[in-house]
C-alpha cells in the first residue's frame, strides 16, 4: 500500500485503517467533521484526503506533545495544508458541549440527533473517532 501525502512516520492508526476509512467515505458528501483524539493525525489525514467537499474539520486533543511522537508538528502541517482543518488543544470532555457546537458547527440542528462513533483503534490507547455529516446528520 502506498503511503498518503503527509503520512506521519509514527502513530497507532495504520494504513489498513486509513484505507478502510477511505472506503467508508467514498460517495459520501462529508462537509463537517469533528474528531476527538489527534495523536499524530493519521485518522484526521484519512478524512482530509478523502472528503473533497469538506468545509470544516476540528480535532480536539488534550495534549499535542504526548507521547512526544510528533502530534504538534503534524497539527501544524495539516493546518497549513488544509484550510478547513483546525486543532483545539483541550480536554474534549470540557470542550465538546452544546455551546461549542453552536459556535463552531451552526448547521447542527440538535445534539440529540447527532450520534458519535467510538472506535477502539489499538489495545494500548482508545481513540474516540467521530466522523459525521452534519448536513445529512448521518454517521459514518
Amino acid at each position: 500500500m502506498e503511503e498518503p501525502r503527509f503520512w506521519p512516520s509514527k502513530g497507532h492508526y495504520n494504513l489498513d485503517q486509513y484505507y478502510f476509512v477511505s472506503d467508508l467515505l467514498k460517495d459520501k458528501n462529508i462537509q463537517y467533521a469533528l474528531e476527538t483524539g489527534f495523536c499524530t493525525g493519521r485518522s484526521a489525514l484519512s478524512v482530509l484526503h478523502n472528503s473533497p467537499n469538506l468545509k470544516k474539520m476540528t480535532s480536539i486533543d488534550i495534549d499535542l506533545d504526548y507521547p512526544n511522537i510528533g502530534g504538534r508538528k503534524m497539527s501544524q502541517i495539516l493546518s497549513e495544508n488544509f484550510s478547513c482543518f483546525s486543532v483545539i488543544e483541550s480536554d474534549s470532555r470540557k470542550q465538546f458541549n452544546t455551546n461549542f457546537l453552536e459556535e463552531n458547527y451552526p448547521v447542527m440542528i440538535s445534539m440529540k440527533k447527532t450520534k458519535m462513533l467510538f472506535q477502539k483503534l489499538s489495545g494500548i490507547r482508545t481513540e474516540k473517532v467521530s466522523v459525521f455529516s452534519l448536513k445529512t446528520e448521518s454517521i459514518i
